[in-house]
């Protein structure tokens, strides 16, 4: 009798805590198409100066792709006003898969952050602007910050990008960067 109880109660409970996931799911589901993710997070953010529209624009409108392990990434060959993705799928320009001699390789990985989500340009980001203060400030040496970073990344995502795609590239130096 007891153990027919715990039974039912079990039961119940669990029907209704998969009745309440899958009410949420809905109702999010719903406001997202009804009133539009991103026409909302666009009035947030929007100021009205152009510049800003245009960054903001470009940035909903990267392409992502499933990749192994890593479950996507920022799909290669794009780009935009304000950023462009190499054939690699870095951010940047394209570089040599082969370290050119008397190159100096830095990879730069993190996050959106490290990405440079908010920058301007590929040379405003913190990557493109330490390659800049680098070579600038070492005559005689050229340095390439390759910037390794992606949206939402998370520590395991940066591993398996260090190991999977960035260690091919004889990388000399090895920065992670996160931040919220």
């Amino acid at each position: 009798m007891r153990n027919n109880r715990f039974k039912n109660i079990l039961f119940t409970s669990i029907i209704l805590l998969t009745f309440f996931v899958l009410l949420e799911a809905a109702t999010r589901v719903h406001h997202t198409f009804k009133y539009g993710y991103r026409g909302k997070l666009k009035q947030s953010v929007y100021s009205g100066d152009k510049s800003t529209e245009q960054l903001f624009n470009d940035y909903l409108n990267r392409k992502f792709e499933a990749f192994p392990y890593l479950m996507y990434r920022t799909k290669p060959n794009q780009h935009s006003k304000t950023f462009n993705i190499n054939s690699l799928g870095f951010r940047g320009k394209e570089f040599s898969i082969i370290k050119p001699v008397n190159v100096i390789r830095i990879a730069f990985l993190g996050g959106s952050a490290a990405w440079g989500t908010g920058a301007s340009s590929d040379q405003e980001t913190i990557s493109g602007i330490l390659e800049s203060k680098l070579n600038a400030g070492f005559r005689g040496k050229k340095f390439e910050v390759i910037n390794a970073g992606d949206s939402g990344y998370v520590s395991t995502q940066e591993m398996i990008t260090l190991c999977n795609r960035i260690m091919p590239l004889d990388p000399d130096i090895i920065i992670i960067f996160d931040g919220y």
